[in-house]
């Protein structure tokens, strides 16, 4: 198929764009962090490094970063969870609302078949703009979670003094 160019026939019926990207084998993966090794001390460290436990792994990370509250945090997250649960109880939306650790988590069942317009796609739309994240998890055969997690804390690298990303 031809590159989609501005001006194409776009009322006409058919595949406008298509794209598909080779997955990597792990083979290819391991060669291409070994070539990038090659410039980076750090990332050949970790390369060369002997295996560890889960356990150890976590706790250099737990030392190697702070959490600061985010000035806006409470503001963000009020208005993050009063938008969730507006758009539960509107549209009748099985939802869960969890305080985790560091955020706040919004999950609800999304069901495969319904097209979202309208309203519902703008309180979706506003809760994934003030999402610091988000994932799509599958539920079943017609369904999946849509998890959302509004940060409360910013992500300290103790070694920069730098925002770190999640």
């Amino acid at each position: 198929m031809e590159p989609y160019t501005p001006g194409a026939e776009i009322f006409k019926d058919g595949v406008l764009y298509t794209a598909r990207f080779p997955i990597p084998t792990a083979e290819e993966v391991e060669a291409e962090l070994a070539e990038y090794a090659k410039d980076s001390p750090e990332v050949q460290a970790f390369l060369n490094r002997p295996p560890e436990d889960v356990t150890k792994i976590l706790q250099e990370a737990k030392e190697r970063f702070t959490y600061k509250l985010r000035p806006e945090a409470a503001e963000g997250a009020e208005k993050f969870i009063a938008l969730a649960v507006t758009l539960s109880k509107r549209f009748e939306m099985d939802m869960e609302i969890r305080r985790l650790e560091r955020c706040i988590n919004v999950k609800t069942d999304i069901y495969l078949d319904l097209s979202f317009t309208g309203a519902v796609k703008q309180y979706i739309d506003a809760l994934l703009h003030m999402a610091s994240e988000f994932s799509i998890q599958p539920k079943d055969d017609e369904n999946v979670i849509l998890s959302l997690d509004y940060n409360l804390y910013d992500r300290i690298d103790s070694r920069t003094g730098e925002k770190a990303d999640w």
